[in-house]
């Protein structure tokens, strides 16, 4: 089981985040979906949300913007910000690592990357 009790899973493409879905659910978590960055701050501001999947490439806010803003809350502090998108490459990374991420994923990713994130100690 994970530690974590409510996911934020963004992503504006619905089938990638029905994947994610279905692995951290599994994990027993509650899930909280988001279609872009901007749908993303508001449900992060009307949730408790303990870690968010972030995708990047998304319309209305990417989630470099969407990252900031939640990390600027006294709330984002605490979370922790997974990046999961389909950009690589060292300046994407650390663009997503400056914005607040905790960690850059690039899809396609392994089951066994997301469930690694979630059983973390």
């Amino acid at each position: 089981m994970s530690a974590f009790k409510t996911a934020l899973i963004v992503d504006d493409i619905s089938t990638n985040r029905k994947l994610l879905n279905m692995l951290v659910s599994r994990q027993g978590i509650d899930v909280v979906e988001a279609v872009d960055g901007k749908d993303a701050v508001e449900q992060f501001a009307a949730n408790e949300i303990d870690i968010v999947f972030m995708d990047i490439m998304m319309p209305v806010m990417d989630g470099f913007e969407a990252t900031r803003q939640i990390r600027a809350s006294a709330k984002g502090q605490q979370v922790k910000i997974i990046m999961v998108t389909a950009l690589d490459g060292e300046d994407n990374v650390s663009k997503g690592l400056q914005a607040g991420a905790d960690l850059y994923i690039t899809k396609p990713y392994r089951a066994n990357e997301i469930m690694s994130v979630l059983t973390e100690d």
